[in-house]
């Protein structure tokens, strides 16, 4: 891991445990040998106070990394360990009277999905869910901060992905509303920007079509199909890893974004697109 962004290495960290049930099985000790390695670098990036860093040793804990980090944690096996139960601990103490965490709607949501998945903090949950609720905005999207600024695909995604965490039902209206916003601001070229009527852009694009598919949309579905197309296209080079877009250089983040994407809409292992990500994410 050459990163020192714990939350980035949470994020491959996910990627990688799909990887295992998605990679070729004559991959899967690499898999899992890859996925020790990152296990050992998330516990020795977390905090004092349980939760964990944006950038390792240099900057306060934050909820999502530290969502990232206890979801990685408990998919390998360790969701009974004081690690996970310390960073549950520290999302809970942290956060806000009115329910989010710092005003921010991906930091709720990523929150929210952390403890829904792990089930735990259903008060703050609940709580969460009420003030997402609150932040959806006129035009059923969500922007960064509460009442602020315009609404950004990727925000509006990962609060469809929260609410869907909690049970909630894809017909419901403030699902219902979040997946209209993103069907109508899409770009011509299949791909979605941030904001409304920007470039394209793959970290955008994945999102969306991680929450229309995580709602029930298949992939054959013409937005999701041509979302998925416009995706392939920022594939760079012979290592199979995904930029920013078309023009952009390749990137282990967005690519692990992308293939948490291709993963929910049903790509099979042996595509092209899905096992050429997980060779980049391995080198």
């Amino acid at each position: 891991m050459k990163t020192r962004k714990s939350g980035l290495t949470a994020l491959i960290m996910i990627t990688l445990t799909l990887a295992v049930f998605i990679a070729p099985a004559a991959a899967k000790n690499d898999v899992r040998e890859t996925i020790n390695k990152a296990v050992g670098y998330i516990l020795k990036a977390q905090g004092k106070d349980g939760g964990w860093p944006r950038v390792m040793e240099s900057s306060a804990s934050e909820a999502e990394t530290t969502s990232w980090a206890i979801q990685a944690l408990a998919l390998c096996g360790l969701g009974n360990s004081d690690a996970v139960r310390n960073g549950k601990s520290f999302l809970l103490t942290d956060q806000k009277n009115d329910g989010s965490w710092n005003n921010n709607s991906a930091h709720t949501a990523f929150a929210v999905i952390a403890l829904a998945q792990l089930d735990t903090g259903k008060q703050s949950v609940s709580r969460a869910v009420a003030w997402l609720k609150q932040c959806q905005q006129s035009d059923g999207g969500f922007p960064r901060i509460k009442g602020q600024g315009p609404s950004l695909s990727h925000y509006t995604a990962i609060a469809v992905k929260a609410f869907l965490a909690t049970g909630m039902k894809a017909d419901e209206q403030p699902i219902k509303r979040a997946l209209e916003n993103l069907m109508t601001v899409r770009n011509k070229d299949g791909g979605w920007s941030i904001p409304k009527g920007g470039e394209s852009l793959s970290v955008a694009t994945a999102w969306a079509v991680n929450a229309l598919c995580s709602a029930g949309l298949p992939s054959s579905d013409p937005i999701v199909a041509q979302g998925i197309e416009w995706m392939t296209r920022s594939k760079k080079g012979i290592n199979g890893g995904f930029g920013s877009g078309p023009s952009g250089s390749a990137d282990p983040e967005i690519t692990a974004y992308v293939l948490l994407a291709l993963t929910v809409a049903g790509m099979p292992t042996g595509s092209k697109p899905v096992d050429d990500a997980v060779s980049c994410i391995f080198n």
